[in-house]
């Protein structure tokens, strides 16, 4: 019989390096009170090693990663990783997975060996437009990504679309990744990022926006 990790090995690599899955949870219900901060997160840490086989260290895509909401909004948790989760159900937790497909990436030469702790996951969706989808992925590759890389801290920027799309309605992912060597504050703050808030070009690519959430998540040591 072939082992839940050597399953896991088969499926990262037949969807390949392109693949990526978000993975949101968070408490089903908990409008009582009942489940304390700590018992949240000994669950999501049980579902998480269970949902996702540990990986050898020579393993041929990026290893499963578990977040926690550093902006205090829902959901609480997220995971990124290159493959669907074995257990998408559970009995307290709400969980919910979605695949895309890698439209553009630029990484530090860093990478290999940077300690990444913050993740900003950034989802827009574009009006049905025609060219607006071409012009977005243009936008992110040749502008947006380039002046983030900017950013003290800066890892890695990648652009992907949701794979069961089509048409010029789509939705992006923008996933940008930072060390520990910065905080959100100081990015926030700092003159990098307010450039890359502030082109001609991004101004005029946001009227072709139909929806778009930021969120801040911090890597959860599992």
């Amino acid at each position: 019989m072939v082992s839940q990790l050597a399953f896991a090995l088969v499926l990262a690599l037949l969807a390949g390096v392109n693949a990526f899955v978000a993975t949101f949870v968070q408490l089903k219900n908990n409008s009582t009170g009942a489940i304390t901060e700590e018992q949240e997160r000994a669950l999501v840490h049980d579902w998480f090693t269970e949902a996702f086989p540990s990986f050898p260290s020579y393993n041929l895509v990026h290893s499963p990663r578990l977040y926690k909401a550093y902006d205090g909004a829902q959901p609480n948790w997220v995971v990124v990783s290159g493959f669907t989760p074995n257990c998408i159900s559970h009995a307290n937790l709400s969980i919910d997975s979605e695949a895309y497909t890698l439209v553009s990436s630029l990484s530090s030469p860093n990478l290999p060996s940077t300690n990444i702790k913050w993740l900003n996951p950034v989802q827009t969706t574009l009006k049905p437009i025609p060219g607006a989808g071409s012009e977005f992925e243009r936008w992110y590759r040749e502008e947006h990504t380039s002046l983030l890389s900017k950013i003290k801290g800066w890892v890695r920027g990648r652009n992907f679309h949701l794979a069961s799309e089509i048409g010029e309605r789509r939705r992006y992912l923008g996933v940008q990744e930072l060390s520990d060597e910065t905080t959100i504050e100081e990015v926030v703050a700092s003159p990098e990022f307010e450039a890359a808030m502030t082109t001609p070009w991004r101004e005029e690519i946001m009227k072709s926006w139909e929806e778009t959430i930021s969120r801040i998540f911090e890597i959860e040591v599992v």
